[in-house]
């Protein structure tokens, strides 16, 4: 899972088909637009979330930063936290 704009929580394989389809095109050297790729992906909304995209792209997700994973650990805690509370 990676966590994008709006604590918006991603499982990976979204993320690297998200990856593939911007980066990788074989009829030209250049990526796709942005235009296309987020309405495609409606979770890439901003110049931080491609910038995370590319990250992964890059480097994969084990390379992701310690303090991410924590985000979105506090993220799933919080939510599990919120749901039981509701039920009581």
């Amino acid at each position: 899972m990676m966590q994008f704009s709006n604590g918006t929580l991603v499982p990976e394989d979204r993320v690297r088909r998200a990856a593939e389809y911007h980066y990788f095109n074989s009829e030209r050297t250049k990526p796709r637009s942005r235009a296309s790729t987020t309405h495609s992906f409606s979770f890439l909304r901003n110049e931080r979330d491609y910038t995370k995209l590319r990250k992964y792209y890059e480097q994969g997700l084990d390379k992701i930063s310690k303090a991410e994973r924590l985000k979105i650990i506090a993220h799933r805690l919080r939510d599990i936290v919120e749901e039981r509370r509701q039920r009581g």
